[in-house]
């Protein structure tokens, strides 16, 4: 090989491991830039250290299926007995959360799928057209004979989701961070619940920061309200149970008699890790329930103050 071949040769190799090295730098620059790497986020924004409770996230947990139940307040023939006379502004302005919150619900990336219980069939043409066709194969409509009734959605969990993993959640309620560490297999296995408190945040009508009774997961504000429930159905729902239950789902107290039964006689572990897995309250409107005189859970009053852990 002459001498120019040798520096020919020698300029070809230097460039190859150039463009090579530049190569790898444009790999590792697009990497790091994908939402895939949300990890380390993540878990600084919640403030949990994963690690040390070896949980794992993982994008395919997206099987949480919602329970939710709502009224349609523009029926003429609808009464709000337990809500006293409102104008239809209000009402109207409350369907609007109510809607709201079932968008947000469906469009959550780790929501698979909302069965709503109605007994008002005039609701379903209501909500059909007020969902963009993307999510509306996400939603299954259950006609029931009484949706007010808490018992109507537990048999309708325990009889028709076994195994799934389930949230019952109240209509003005809608989930936020923290859902991918919600793990099936740990709940099913340590027969676990998940009774979460709920958050507020800025709303378009209104700023439910401001709102106490909305923010009682942060520290020293524990009402012992709680508004969403997580876990996996399994077996039968016990006849005492179901005397329990049968009483109307806007009752004043009845969040704490649901955590006292599946306490006492489901016999499920309860833990409230509203800290990391947020729900936000939407209730902008002026309909209120004036029919909370009564404790339900009056002698069956189940607590769970909020905690960051998972189990």
């Amino acid at each position: 090989m002459t001498d120019s071949e040798r520096d020919t040769h020698q300029i070809w190799r230097g460039n190859k491991a150039t463009f090579a090295l530049c190569v790898v730098m444009v790999v590792a620059f697009f990497l790091l830039q994908q939402p895939n790497y949300h990890y380390f986020t993540m878990k600084h924004d919640i403030g949990i250290n994963m690690e040390s409770q070896g949980i794992k996230q993982t994008e395919t947990l997206k099987q949480l299926e919602v329970v939710v139940t709502f009224p349609y307040m523009l029926d003429p023939t609808f009464k709000l007995i337990a809500h006293g006379e409102r104008n239809e502004t209000d009402k109207m302005q409350r369907m609007e959360e109510y809607m709201t919150c079932l968008k947000l619900t469906l469009n959550h990336r780790f929501i698979s799928r909302v069965h709503l219980l109605y007994d008002q069939p005039s609701i379903v043409r209501y909500i059909i057209s007020q969902l963009d066709h993307s999510i509306r194969s996400k939603i299954t409509f259950q006609l029931v004979k009484d949706a007010v009734i808490s018992l109507t959605a537990f048999e309708y969990v325990f009889s028709n989701l076994q195994g799934r993993l389930v949230m019952m959640m109240q209509a003005d309620n809608y989930p936020g961070d923290g859902f991918n560490l919600v793990d099936k297999n740990l709940l099913r296995e340590k027969k676990l619940m998940y009774a979460l408190t709920r958050h507020g945040q800025l709303e378009s009508d209104c700023d439910m920061k401001n709102s106490i009774s909305s923010n009682s997961c942060a520290k020293g504000r524990y009402i012992g309200s709680h508004d969403g429930y997580i876990f996996v159905p399994n077996g039968n729902l016990p006849t005492n149970a179901t005397k329990i239950m049968n009483v109307k789902s806007y009752k004043f107290g009845i969040d704490n008699l649901i955590i006292w039964m599946f306490k006492n006689v489901l016999h499920y572990r309860v833990l409230n890790p509203c800290k990391i897995i947020h729900i936000f309250h939407l209730h902008c409107s002026g309909v209120r329930n004036r029919d909370n005189i009564k404790r339900v859970s009056k002698g069956r009053l189940g607590l769970q103050p909020p905690t960051d852990e998972l189990f």
